[in-house]
């Protein structure tokens, strides 16, 4: 990939790199902290990354408590991703380049 394509992934992957570390919710998202948050919904518009990365980091552990509303809808409550976002917080002399 060259030029503009890798200009604008670079950037992307930047953004989702602070949204993770910091455990920062994009401007204008808010969570409700009782409605259950489709996967899709949450990792992409939530966090910045995609779903397949969202399910890489549930598989290891490290991801929010899911809430298994039936055997194919599957979501996180609102106070759940906040707490993981927090959780996942870090001070600002610890975010490497």
């Amino acid at each position: 990939m060259s030029g503009i394509g890798a200009k604008r992934r670079s950037k992307k992957l930047e953004r989702q790199a602070v949204i993770i570390q910091t455990g920062a919710v994009p401007s204008g998202v808010t969570l409700d902290d009782e409605r259950v948050y489709p996967l899709p919904y949450f990792a992409e518009t939530v966090c910045g990354i995609s779903t397949d990365t969202f399910n890489r980091i549930c598989a290891r552990g490290e991801g929010p408590r899911i809430t298994v509303l039936s055997p194919a809808r599957k979501g996180v409550r609102g106070k759940h991703g906040k707490a993981w976002l927090d959780a996942r917080s870090v001070s600002s002399q610890r975010i490497e380049p």
